[in-house]
């Protein structure tokens, strides 16, 4: 949800805000059981870091793209839709 949130408040700028997964990688949190390296578990995270100023934001991503779920773009256009909606004058 924070990344949703945080997406939501730099909207119209160039930054982006994403989650990344990197995966089971070895690391000495697992004792380096994990599957991946650490260079292929940063992997994810280097290429949204490097994502363009019309790339993606607010989304949940790992090595097998984009989290087919959407569920952060949808929280995102909900938050547009409230915002967009004015509280009467008297509302303060």
């Amino acid at each position: 949800m924070l990344t949703v949130q945080l997406a939501y408040e730099f909207r119209g700028t160039a930054i982006k805000v994403n989650a990344a997964n990197p995966g089971y990688t070895a690391t000495d949190l697992n004792e380096h059981q994990g599957h991946k390296t650490l260079a292929e578990g940063a992997a994810e995270t280097g290429r949204l870091a490097l994502l363009p100023t019309d790339g993606p934001t607010g989304g949940f991503f790992e090595t097998s793209g984009r989290d087919p779920g959407e569920i952060a773009h949808r929280l995102i256009a909900r938050l547009d839709r409230a915002s967009s909606d004015a509280a009467p004058a008297d509302w303060s």
